[in-house]
């Protein structure tokens, strides 16, 4: 009887840690992607209003992004 309850409480013990594992790394999670878009909206505001043109290019170099200043430079 008490190799039950210590079993069931070792059980119980290990679901408890992998529960609270799983909602930390979900609360990390929502952190860090609040912190991305931040970061993309600052770089794409940075981007958009660059006097430069500004293209990318992927390794088969076709054109990924570009900035407004490169569209009228292109057109």
């Amino acid at each position: 009887m008490l190799r039950r309850l210590i079993l069931i409480s070792l059980i119980l013990a290990a679901i408890s840690i992998i529960v609270l594992s799983i909602i930390f790394t979900a609360q990390n999670l929502k952190s860090i992607s609040t912190e991305y878009d931040k970061f993309k909206t600052l770089t794409s505001s940075v981007l958009e209003n660059m006097s430069e043109a500004v293209i990318v290019l992927d390794k088969e170099n076709k054109i990924t992004l570009f900035n407004k200043s490169a569209e009228n430079f292109l057109i």
